[in-house]
C-alpha cells in the first residue's frame, strides 16, 4: 500500500476509533462530566497518535518523491545553471493542469519576437550556430530562473546548408513524471518521437524555417506538460552567434 494510502486510511480510523471511544464511555457512565473527561483523556492520544503517523506517511512520500528526482537528476546538465534544490523547485513548480488544443496555435506573449529577431542574425550573418535559452522564473527557489526549452540551430549556412530550428526539452531535470507527460503530449508521435533520446533526457524536434510552428509546439509542450500559465512572460539568455 501506497504511504499516501497509509496515511488517509490511519487518520480516517483514528478519528472514527477515538469518536467510537469518546461515545461508548458516554454511554455507559453517562452524560456527564467525569464521562466527558475520561472519554476525552482516552480519545484524544488516539487521535493524536494517528495524526503523527498520517504525517510520518505523508513525510515518507515526499522523501521518496525527492529522492528519486535527485538521482535521475545527479546525471543531468542544468545548461550552465547551478543545480537546484530540488525539494524547493518541486514543491514550487505549477501544479495546476493546462488544458489548450493544439488547433489554437497559441504562443506565449514575447516568444515570437524574441526568437524571429534573433534567428534572423543567424540567418543574415550566415552563421552556423545560434541558441537561445528560455528561462522560467520559479518562486522561492534557487537560482530563480531555470532553462525550460531552448530553441537551437546548427547549419553551415555559410556553405549552403538549409536553416533548420530545433526546440530542445530536457522534461526530467524537473522529475520523471514531466518526462512521462512528455511522451502523452499531442505532439510526440508526429515531431518529438524520431530526434528524442529519452534515456539521456534529450527531447527534440526540428522544423526547417518554419519559426511559427516551432514556437507554437513549444508553447503549447510548456503549457500542457509542464503547467507553465499562459499569462507568462519568459526571459531569454541568447547565445554568442557563431
Amino acid at each position: 500500500m501506497k504511504n499516501e494510502s497509509k496515511s488517509n486510511l490511519t487518520v480516517i480510523f483514528g478519528s472514527l476509533g477515538a469518536t467510537g471511544i469518546f461515545f461508548a464511555i458516554v454511554l455507559i457512565m453517562g452524560e456527564n462530566s467525569v464521562a466527558i473527561t475520561i472519554g476525552l483523556v482516552i480519545a484524544l492520544p488516539i487521535l493524536i497518535y494517528s495524526i503523527a503517523k498520517s504525517v510520518e506517511f505523508a513525510r515518507k512520500d515526499q522523501q521518496s518523491i525527492v529522492s528519486s528526482v535527485t538521482q535521475v537528476t545527479s546525471s543531468i546538465t542544468w545548461h550552465g545553471e547551478t543545480i537546484p534544490d530540488m525539494k524547493k523547485m518541486l514543491s514550487n513548480m505549477p501544479k495546476q493542469p493546462i488544458l489548450i488544443s493544439p488547433n489554437e496555435c497559441f504562443m506565449y506573449r514575447g516568444m515570437y519576437e524574441a526568437v524571429c529577431d534573433y534567428f534572423k542574425k543567424v540567418i543574415d550573418s550566415k552563421a552556423n550556430h545560434g541558441m537561445i535559452d528560455v528561462c522560467f522564473s520559479i518562486p522561492n527557489s534557487s537560482p530563480s530562473k531555470h532553462v525550460v526549452l531552448q530553441f537551437m540551430a546548427d547549419s553551415d549556412l555559410a556553405h549552403g546548408e538549409p536553416f533548420d530550428i530545433g526546440i530542445y526539452f530536457c522534461p526530467d531535470n524537473y522529475g520523471p513524471e514531466y518526462g512521462e507527460r512528455f511522451k502523452r503530449n499531442f505532439y510526440w508521435e508526429t515531431c518529438f518521437k524520431d530526434y528524442s533520446r529519452p534515456d539521456e533526457n534529450t527531447y527534440l524536434a526540428y522544423f526547417g524555417d518554419d519559426i511559427d510552428t516551432a514556437i507554437q509546439i513549444a508553447s503549447y509542450v510548456l503549457a500542457t506538460v509542464y503547467y507553465i500559465p499562459l499569462n507568462t512572460v519568459f526571459s531569454y539568455k541568447y547565445d554568442t552567434i557563431g
